[in-house]
């Protein structure tokens, strides 16, 4: 129990939480202080780490990518912004 609020443990065989041993998640931050040497270190601990990938070009994402894969083998996740209308 938490204060006055009953916390219940969910157990789940979902496809993203069997990515992770401990159920945290990098957040990416837009940019600000995500790092790919951030996101492999979430990864490499268990979580699950992110790059912030939504002001980046593409070159820029694949090297941030490129830079998480040399630091760990683990899942990782990349933050995209997708307009909301296409032209």
């Amino acid at each position: 129990m938490v204060g006055a609020v009953h916390v219940k443990t969910i157990v789940t065989t979902d496809a993203f939480t069997s990515l992770m041993d401990i159920p945290v998640v990098g957040a990416p931050l837009a940019g600000g202080a995500s790092t790919p040497a951030l996101a492999a270190a979430v990864s490499e601990a268990g979580g699950f780490g992110f790059i912030a990938a939504g002001y980046k070009t593409v070159a820029e994402t694949c090297q941030a990518i490129e830079q998480v894969r040399e630091r760990t083998r683990r899942p990782f996740g990349v933050n995209v912004f997708f307009p909301a209308r296409v032209s």
